[in-house]
């Protein structure tokens, strides 16, 4: 009997991995593009557009966006465009809630920073009471990057436009990560930047670490 019973468990295994496998083989990763921006928008209290989705099975979900944008909550530039996004994501935290990004590659994106001359910036996020539903005072804002957790990020034509008029300056940085050698190198990112100080223009080049260490 006992026999019969592992079998049958073992049976039983068998066919939910093979179902699990068909599932996964057959999914259609596209679904997920209207539900994935659905929820950024929700969670930014922006608008946010992806015009493609692709994915496959990685050890985790691998998943591949083109024409990336997130707009901002008063309808003037967007904040965020991207022509594509790739990023492989950790399977377990998604359990938990969480997402956490073992990478995330960037390619011919864009990111607007703004503050205006009182101080309010576009890159914040205002904290919302969880029972009314309506903004509350005193809550601390989070800034957008810190809503997941990134192991490795690589860029490529990645540009950052700063325009502060609190401070009366503008920066123009653009990164791109260096393809790895066959020598190492402490060295993973370039920068290039341009800008003002008031009416004073400056230009500089540097080479760093890891984006996400900074």
């Amino acid at each position: 009997i006992r026999h019969r019973r592992a079998q049958a468990v073992a049976t039983g295994l068998a066919a939910l991995g093979i179902a699990a496998v068909a599932v996964v083989l057959t999914f259609q990763w596209s679904w997920l593009r209207a539900p994935i921006a659905r929820r950024l928008s929700a969670t930014t209290g922006r608008p946010v557009t992806i015009a493609e989705l692709h994915g496959r099975w990685d050890g985790g979900p691998r998943l591949r966006v083109r024409g990336v944008a997130v707009g901002a909550a008063d309808g003037s530039d967007a904040i965020f465009t991207a022509r594509e996004i790739e990023a492989h994501v950790a399977p377990w935290p998604l359990l938990l809630g969480r997402v956490e990004l073992l990478e995330l590659g960037l390619a011919g994106a864009i990111v607007n920073v703004e503050r205006d001359e009182s101080g309010v910036s576009n890159w914040t996020i205002e904290g919302k009471d969880p029972v009314r539903g309506a903004a509350a005072s005193g809550v601390r804002k989070e800034p957008l990057w810190k809503a997941m957790k990134i192991a490795r990020l690589s860029l490529s034509d990645v540009v950052l436009t700063v325009r502060d008029a609190a401070s009366d300056a503008e920066l123009r940085l653009r990164a791109d990560s260096i393809p790895p050698s066959a020598v190492p190198s402490p060295w993973f990112t370039r920068v290039e930047a341009t800008g003002r100080y008031r009416k004073t223009p400056f230009t500089g080049r540097a080479m760093t670490g890891q984006v996400v260490t900074l």
